[in-house]
């Protein structure tokens, strides 16, 4: 056995051997890039990149810009820029495919061997994408060995690193080392395959949500992937035959949705189709099934359809043999008449039949072809037709016994269509014999007898029922699709011209025309609808539905798509620019633009030595017309440009003779165009006579303000020592939080060398590792310092920092709480005890006690402390051991004392701070708590409108203290942003109970366009989106049963 192992080993030995020989023999004449793989990896590469230049001259290459993109397929490999280690070119975008392992792997350790790109502000020039492993940008030089942790994103099974580059400045590039973790998921990570997500390869095919029909669980994550099953397919059809997600009741997808390979997500409507397409270069495509811990519908139950030859080509398909040659299983008409016969007929088809029928127009007159079925006879496989089955041009099946004749219609710009015969692995059954008839001149006029299903994606277009003007028949179920015209419409408007459909009560029980809101409309109408597409959707559909028995006339409906309904909230229209890059856009963008705006953009200049601003017009597609007096963008000159823009623009700052320069972007009543897309760089040191440096000391009196280290971002110079001293603003002032945005220093054992320190609590800070944001209190005294310093070896970028001095935290902590929490409490009486208590509490404590109001009634708190003896040398000052409520410090020997405490007005909770330092230790305190209602003001009589913009706050439904709310009320309650750094909305519910309804159709609280009803849990916490400036909370009863309201606590939290 020794033996057979040293025999394998010295012939694996050899061919590693031979294989790193052969790199080295060629690596003098070849341009690297792309990928080395380890360990039995697979690796897949657009193009070989092994460039040769004879003359020695490096060149541009001219493939597309993704011929440099790679997959991984292996646990362990390395990717490198395109000529690696020569420059790379520019105008790249390299995509590097990471094919997850095994479903237990969810982790990859990324090595920087070498990196070097070009830096940039915001890493908006060179740089490597992350982000889909759920990390960030990098640019810039990196130290060797540096190494990070991707993740693979929950559901997905592949992960996408983007190298891209702009049009001047390459480096070197990099040289990365990729190694998957194996059993790298913790128990909160992706389900596994067999327990949630799903997998398709065949051409068709159905998924279902988990639990289907039964209801889904709470908080899933899955992952539904189809494999490309024929080289000829590129798009796939998702017809939804039911989807019920519970709660939905408009707007945004937030809850529980689907979402699809273009981001867009679907949450409501069906029954309803989506055609997705499988990406470029992968024969994989993923749609995700998301849901909250907020409960659940049904689910959803979706049928798949690979559509064949649906891949965009310059010609159509080879002409193929007549059908009288040899009779093959695919067959084409290119006459007036003809037919299609199904393999072998009159005799039975076989198993696996894959047959593909085309016909050409003989004319392009065709709209319409008369399909006769002298003969049909397929096994029946219910409504979906899943086993043996013709697909038609509409994607409709067709299966079981058919007679008689039908219409199909043409595509008015295509010259032919394929209809397609399946059978499964059993196959049995006649087959069919239909004959073909081309009709002329029917591309013109209204059709009047179309397909069951019909489709308008032009913005005028009309929809009728089967058969009109004649009654339809009986157990119909047709798809009315309406496709976005363009992107400028919103709204569609549906015209009745004739509506005459079987009544069958207000329900619509037996046949009826739905619409996208799922409501039912039958009997007669002559009215006019609008009805707009939902949010991340380009398609809108009514599904008609007429049972076995009696029929009407049917109906007939003019669709206008209408133009210039998008309406773009007013806080997503314009922008402001403060550091030394950004980016601008038009409002909605890369969606055309609406009517009506008019936008400001501000460029506001961050230090004296920046004079030039920069604009890089990525994108300019604005609405052309003499001397751009329609649509423009208004730069600070009062020049306006409009149609296209592919140069950059230089401005001036003393041109302008401010510090701020202003863009004006203005739109007529039409609007129409793709808008813009700009990034805004201002260049340190652009000015002709540079101001004299500043000083490298700094004083801070400002709110907010950023501060860098000296020359930033250039390297700051050897043996600098600068102090950035904070000056507390006013009172309502005890705390900085001081958050560093860029951070590149020298790293050092211990930061010996370059380092920033924290007077306050004494830390340093080197190296490239980004600080954590810090939350430094001024203490008794009201200034507040940061050091930086540099020695003589070498220097770095330096870095730069927000300092924001908080207010009103005297009493509460904002950010990261430097105390440790020691209790909360939220009876009416109660007791609390220092720790260790009756014995000596320990040295260095920091802990809060919180005290939470039991009901809105209270307003104070009484303290009696049973027993207080906490070390001071100064009672008057308790600047050693002491116990601080509301601002007031208590320490020395108080037995015996009684204090009383208001509530704040804007918290629900009173925070007890005790501290100690190292030096002495008593026995502490015992203190018994009374929340007292007696002595109180009244309670203000809150209006229904209601207007809030504090970090916290508290909601309290109208009626509240007598016990129920009112009936008949709406309220109105709208959150403002307390800072732009504020992304989400936290709710508290102390108390929460509406009267319970399906869907909360009677009383409900909405946030964030979703209903609350029912009851609560006490203490259950809720965190909601808050991305736009305001939201606006609804509260509403009806006339009949009433609940004893709410009483909410709320907190904006930052980003």
């Amino acid at each position: 056995m020794k033996i057979f192992l040293i025999v394998v080993l010295y012939v694996v030995c050899r061919v590693v051997n031979s294989v790193v020989n052969f790199e080295a023999n060629h690596r003098p004449n070849s341009s690297l890039g792309g990928l080395v793989v380890l360990e039995g990896a697979e690796i897949e590469r657009s193009e070989s990149r092994r460039l040769h230049y004879p003359d020695g001259e490096r060149r541009h290459p001219t493939g597309s810009p993704s011929d440099c993109d790679a997959h991984v397929r292996g646990q362990e490999g390395w990717i490198f820029t395109p000529n690696y280690p020569s420059d790379y070119d520019d105008h790249r975008t390299c995509d590097y495919v990471i094919q997850r392992l095994t479903p237990d792997t969810c982790r990859v350790e990324m090595t920087l061997n070498d990196f070097d790109l070009e830096e940039s502000d915001h890493c908006l020039n060179d740089y490597l994408d992350l982000r889909d492993g759920q990390q960030g940008v990098l640019c810039g030089a990196l130290a060797s060995g540096t190494k990070k942790q991707l993740q693979f994103r929950s559901g997905q099974y592949t992960m996408t690193l983007r190298f891209k580059t702009d049009k001047e400045n390459t480096r070197k590039g990099f040289m990365i080392q990729l190694k998957q973790i194996p059993r790298s998921c913790g128990a909160s990570n992706i389900p596994r395959p067999s327990a949630c997500n799903q997998y398709m390869d065949t051409f068709t095919g159905s998924v279902s949500s988990p639990g289907y029909p039964n209801g889904y669980p709470s908080n899933v994550r899955c992952a539904y992937t189809i494999r490309r099953a024929d080289s000829r397919i590129c798009k796939v059809l998702l017809e939804i035959r039911l989807l019920d997600f519970g709660r939905h009741t408009g707007g945004p997808c937030r809850g529980d949705y689907l979402e699809f390979p273009d981001l867009s997500r679907t949450c409501a409507g069906y029954p309803s189709r989506k055609i997705v397409d499988f990406l470029r270069g992968s024969d994989l495509l993923t749609f995700t099934f998301v849901s909250d811990g907020y409960g659940s519908g049904k689910g959803f139950d979706i049928e798949i359809l690979q559509v064949p030859d649906s891949c965009t080509t310059s010609s159509p398909p080879p002409r193929l043999p007549r059908p009288g040659d040899s009779q093959p299983c695919d067959q084409e008409v290119s006459s007036v008449t003809g037919h299609f016969t199904s393999p072998r007929f009159p005799s039975p088809y076989g198993a696996n039949e894959r047959c593909r029928y085309t016909l050409r127009k003989v004319d392009p007159s065709v709209c319409s072809v008369e399909l006769d079925f002298r003969r049909f006879e397929l096994e029946y496989s219910g409504s979906r037709c899943s086993k043996d089955y013709l697909t038609l041009p509409s994607l409709n099946r067709l299966c079981g016994s058919i007679s008689g004749k039908q219409l199909m219609e043409l595509p008015k710009d295509s010259d032919y269509v394929n209809l397609y015969f399946v059978s499964d692995s059993f196959g049995h059954g006649l087959g069919f014999d239909i004959h073909v008839t081309q009709l002329f001149n029917t591309c013109e006029g209204t059709r009047l007898h179309g397909p069951c299903d019909q489709e308008v994606g032009t913005l005028t277009g009309r929809f009728t029922s089967p058969g009109y003007p004649t009654s339809y028949p009986a157990n119909q179920r047709c798809t009315y699709s309406v496709h976005r015209a363009d992107a400028t419409v919103c709204s569609v408007e549906l015209r009745f011209v004739s509506f005459d459909i079987e009544y069958s009560g207000e329900q619509c029980s037996k046949d009826f025309l739905m619409m996208p809101d799922r409501t039912r409309l039958c009997g007669t109408a002559s009215s006019t609808r609008i009805i707009k597409f939902p949010a991340g959707s380009d398609i809108l559909a009514l599904n008609f539905f007429s049972d076995g028995f009696r029929t009407g006339r049917g109906f007939d409906i003019e669709v206008t798509q209408r133009r210039n309904t998008c309406r773009v909230p007013a806080s997503d229209c314009g922008g402001e620019v403060t550091s030394s890059a950004g980016r601008i856009s038009s409002p909605g963008y890369p969606r055309y633009y609406t009517s009506g705006l008019r936008c400001h953009y501000k460029i506001r200049r961050p230090d004296p030595s920046t004079c030039t601003v920069e604009l890089d017009f990525r994108v300019f597609d604005v609405a052309s017309s003499a001397g751009c007096s329609e649509d423009y963008l208004q730069l600070p000159d009062q020049s306006r440009l409009c149609g296209s823009q592919t140069t950059s623009k230089a401005l001036d700052y003393s041109a302008v003779g401010s510090d701020v320069m202003t863009l004006t972007f203005v739109t007529d009543s039409i609007g129409a165009g793709r808008g813009f897309d700009i990034v805004v760089r201002q260049l340190p040191n652009s000015c002709s006579i540079l101001p004299p440096p500043p000083s490298c000391d700094m004083t801070i009196s400002e709110e907010r303000t950023v501060i860098h280290s000296p020359s930033y971002p250039e390297d700051y110079p050897a043996d600098a020592l600068c102090v950035y001293s904070v000056r507390r603003l006013d009172r309502s002032v005890c705390q900085v939080q001081v958050e560093f945005l860029d951070f590149d220093l020298e790293p050092a054992p211990d930061c010996g060398s370059d380092f920033v320190q924290l007077e306050k609590n004494g830390e340093r800070f080197c190296g490239v590792q980004t600080p954590p944001t810090t939350v430094l209190s001024f203490g008794d005294g009201d200034v507040l310092r940061m050091v930086f310093r540099s020695d003589s070896v070498s220097s770095r970028r330096g870095f730069e920092a927000r300092v924001r001095q908080i207010r009103n935290s005297c009493y509460r902590p904002i950010g990261p709480a430097n105390g440790r929490h020691c209790g909360t409490y939220s009876d009416a009486m109660l007791t609390i005890q220092s720790e260790n208590f009756p014995l000596l509490y320990p040295p260095n404590t920091d802990c809060e006690y919180r005290i939470v109001r039991q009901n809105p009634s209270i307003c104070q708190v009484e303290l009696f402390f049973s027993h207080f003896d906490v070390a001071s040398e100064n009672q008057a000052h308790c600047d050693r051991d002491y116990l601080e409520v509301k601002g007031a410090r208590y320490c020395g020997n108080r037995d015996g004392q009684r204090v009383l405490v208001d509530f704040p007005k804007d918290r629900n909770e009173l925070i007890l701070h005790f501290k100690t330092d190292s030096y002495q230790q008593l026995s502490g305190f015992r203190i018994e708590v009374k929340q007292l209602t007696s002595g109180c003001p009244p309670q203000e009589n809150k209006t229904c409108e209601q207007t809030f913009s504090s970090e916290s706050f508290q909601v309290i439904s109208p009626g509240y203290q007598s016990g129920s709310y009112p009936d008949g009320a709406d309220c109105r309650y709208t959150v403002k942003k307390s800072s732009f750094q504020v992304c989400a909305l936290q709710v508290k519910f102390y108390t929460f109970d509406l009267e319970q309804s399906d869907d909360c159709k009677k009383d409900y609280l909405d946030i964030a366009e979703q209903k609350l009803c029912g009851r609560m849990e006490y203490d259950s916490v809720r965190t909601y989106e808050f991305l736009e400036d305001e939201m606006l909370m609804k509260f509403h009863s009806d006339s009949f049963k009433n609940g004893a309201g709410f009483f909410l606590l709320f907190d904006q939290k930052t980003c």
